[in-house]
């Protein structure tokens, strides 16, 4: 999910994530096969995003089927798949962020409702390693990401952003919508013009890389209205 972008479009649905780095439960792999990581939330704001790393075939096959095109296309590009993963929220979401439940499910995601009645939308994440990028399909298109060791964030989309970073934050959005080859051509040439400047990539070919990418991506602080 766009979670910054539907925060903007609708607050009231919203949730929100601190700056405390993500936690991995072990436990989870051995008895579910997922491996759960949660972004703490501070004071104040909506309880955090619960990322969580499924093999789950039926799940991954049901993330192909949604997202066939975008992930045909980004092979095309060069991506290659990394794994299947959920976005879920806090217990009972799906009767307290009607708003938001009504919002992704306009946008066709694969949804889930695990116990006790979160919403939960699973997505493909893929990778390319020249420039390194991370990609993934969702309802409103796709979005890339590609982080720098200075923890500068580049992020473009093949639909409009309504999430605006602040003047001298640490992201940066690029926006074509409907346009797929041309969201990731002008991403690989803004990253190859931000290397020249001095920065260097990450190599960040992992589920690790891409929640923390996310909690980056999620702070309210980084835009010119708060997300959360």
């Amino acid at each position: 999910m766009d979670v910054a972008d539907l925060l903007t479009r609708q607050r009231d649905a919203g949730f929100g994530c601190g700056n405390s780095k993500p936690r991995r439960v072990e436990d989870s792999v051995r008895k579910t096969g997922r491996a759960r990581f949660y972004v703490p939330s501070e004071r104040g704001r909506m309880p955090p995003t619960e990322y969580i790393l499924t093999t789950d075939p039926r799940l991954q096959a049901r993330v192909r089927a949604r997202f066939a095109r975008e992930i045909e296309a980004l092979r095309g590009f060069g991506f290659r798949p990394l794994c299947t993963y959920l976005e879920q929220l806090e217990a009972f979401s799906a009767l307290l962020r009607l708003p938001m439940l009504a919002l992704i499910l306009s946008h066709r995601e694969v949804v889930v409702f695990p116990t006790p009645l979160r919403i939960a939308a699973a997505f493909a994440l893929m990778h390319q390693p020249e420039p390194p990028t991370l990609a993934t399909p969702m309802g409103m298109g796709v979005k890339l990401y590609t982080g720098f060791t200075d923890e500068t964030l580049l992020i473009s989309s093949s639909f409009q952003s309504y999430a605006v970073p602040r003047s001298g934050g640490r992201i940066e959005k690029l926006s074509s919508p409907g346009d797929l080859s041309e969201t990731w051509r002008r991403h690989a040439y803004r990253v190859r013009e931000i290397v020249a400047n001095g920065k260097v990539p990450l190599a960040h070919a992992s589920f690790d890389a891409y929640v923390e990418i996310s909690r980056r991506e999620e702070d309210p602080s980084q835009y010119v209205s708060p997300v959360g």
